[in-house]
């Protein structure tokens, strides 16, 4: 069946669904949405003429069903790189619903369309929701990371920075704040280390973890110790983040004690562990992973099998050959030669 055929179905089935509106319902006897009912991907990848006809339905849908789709498809565009959900994620994000806002918003984890930018600035400082805010300032973290790699323009970076910065400094919630701690961490601004500093001792657990998260994307190897120290904090929490932190920071002085936190007793410190000393490498990281594979099962079996294929690489780009600045003068001296020779055979 072709693409336009499939999405047809698709529309047909969510004519239904508008038709049979059911908001006003008991939520036991709401119908839970038709995403069951039909293949995801024949949404997926729409033309614009298709989005179109999607933006004319999408507002008559009930909101159980804009909820079910739109929260069906962050979830199979992260596992599937093979479908794009974008076009129905732009509509929903106009959807009244702060709940489908939140969904459109974390659909573009992977998008880095900096024409997004400005709408989730407004996202994070005007919406009337407060996880719709704190989801943009979380979203705005990528576009930074963007623009310090030069990806994107480095003034869109410098924009994203100072209105995270506005809200860090400001009176919102908590969890808004402290999303926007995280985003900030990748920007390479000087007011960057100080925030931190000031969000890692701030009073509440949370914020103090979103002040690690921060560090260990920052670069700044000014923050070792204090990742390093915070390994052993007595909360889980902060125990997880400072893993996460050290293997995002090459903390290779910490391997031993990344070693010792495989056998935490919290699934999500240990969980960090072993991402980290994925991201590290090295010998003692990779024989403490190679025995925890031994014992290990389910889901946590593949999270070490990643983490060693992950140090593998890691490992496997130190034993490149490299060559040091005047071996390449030297190499781009010979070209020019090379070029000069053949343009005199050519006269």
């Amino acid at each position: 069946m072709s693409e336009q055929k499939l999405f047809d179905a698709a529309v047909e089935i969510l004519q239904g669904e508008a038709g049979n509106r059911t908001d006003t319902l008991p939520p036991a006897d709401r119908d839970p949405g038709p995403a069951a009912r039909f293949p995801l991907h024949w949404l997926s990848d729409l033309g614009s003429a298709q989005a179109a006809e999607m933006a004319r339905l999408w507002s008559g849908l009930p909101l159980l069903t804009r909820r079910d789709l739109i929260a069906r498809m962050e979830e199979e565009a992260r596992e599937n790189f093979e479908v794009d959900f974008l076009a129905v994620a732009r509509i929903a994000l106009n959807d009244v619903d702060p709940e489908v806002r939140v969904h459109a918003i974390r659909s573009f984890w992977e998008s880095g369309d900096p024409k997004l930018v400005e709408r989730f600035i407004q996202f994070m400082e005007k919406d009337p929701d407060l996880t719709v805010r704190a989801s943009a300032a979380e979203a705005l973290g990528p576009f930074v990371e963007r623009a310090e790699l030069e990806e994107i323009p480095p003034s869109v970076g410098e924009r994203i920075t100072a209105r995270l910065i506005s809200v860090i400094r400001g009176k919102d919630d908590l969890e808004v704040r402290r999303r926007a701690v995280e985003s900030v961490g990748y920007a390479s601004d000087p007011q960057v280390r100080p925030i931190l500093d000031s969000a890692h001792a701030h009073s509440a657990e949370p914020m103090r973890a979103s002040a690690l998260r921060a560090m260990g994307r920052s670069a700044d190897t000014a923050f070792v110790p204090v990742v390093a120290d915070e390994l052993r904090n007595p909360a889980p929490i902060l125990r997880a983040e400072a893993a996460r932190a050290a293997g995002a920071l090459g903390m290779k002085k910490s391997v031993r004690l990344l070693i010792e936190l495989l056998e935490d007793v919290d699934p999500g410190v240990r969980g960090a562990a072993i991402d980290a000393l994925g991201e590290i490498g090295g010998g003692p990281a990779r024989e403490a992973l190679e025995k925890m594979l031994n014992q290990a099962a389910g889901d946590e079996f593949d999270r070490i099998e990643m983490a060693l294929e992950n140090a593998e690489f890691e490992d496997s780009l130190g034993d490149l050959p490299l060559l040091d600045i005047e071996e390449l003068d030297e190499l781009d001296e010979d070209e020019e030669e090379d070029g000069e020779e053949d343009e005199d055979e050519g006269e």
